[in-house]
């Protein structure tokens, strides 16, 4: 029978960090498409306001805790690496995390960009186009939230599987 050491409490501490950050990112995130926009929408003189205040806290926190679960994950790869033990799926959890940034970049700036420039009085938009443009964003957003729960299962998995 072949004894397989147990990672040491560094790389334990990484890849727990890893696992439980890219769940709660995915869930921080979803929660502004499931709780926050119908919120907002339910409000529609304030629709673009709680809109506003949403994704620019979203904005400011998420891809710093995105960058800090990568981190995590890329060294519990190193670990992994440096014991000879697959780290393969650490990588492709990290990637799946901060993939959240490109996403948003490719998908999502043409809507955020028009929600700015009305949040911010340089365009108007009516009702109906606002509560499209903010239903889109949701749909887009909860989209998004899908790629750090991937992580997050990547990264479990990968550590099941050492």
């Amino acid at each position: 029978m072949s004894f397989v050491a147990p990672p040491p409490p560094g790389a334990l501490a990484a890849v727990a960090t890893g696992v439980i950050g890219a769940g709660w990112l995915s869930g921080t995130i979803a929660n502004f498409s499931i709780i926050g926009m119908p919120t907002a929408q339910s409000i529609p003189q304030s629709a673009l306001e709680i809109w506003h205040g949403m994704f620019t806290r979203g904005m400011a926190a998420m891809p710093k805790v995105a960058g800090t679960v990568a981190l995590a994950y890329a060294y519990a790869a190193y670990d992994s690496h440096s014991r000879g033990i697959s780290w393969k799926g650490y990588i492709a959890a990290a990637a799946l995390v901060v993939s959240i940034v490109p996403f948003t970049i490719v998908f999502m700036t043409p809507t955020n960009n028009t929600l700015l420039a009305a949040a911010s009085g340089q365009s108007v938009l009516s009702q109906a186009t606002l509560s499209e443009l903010i239903r889109k964003w949701s749909f887009l957003n909860i989209t998004r939230s899908f790629l750090p729960l991937l992580g997050a299962a990547t990264g479990f998995v990968s550590f099941l599987r050492n």
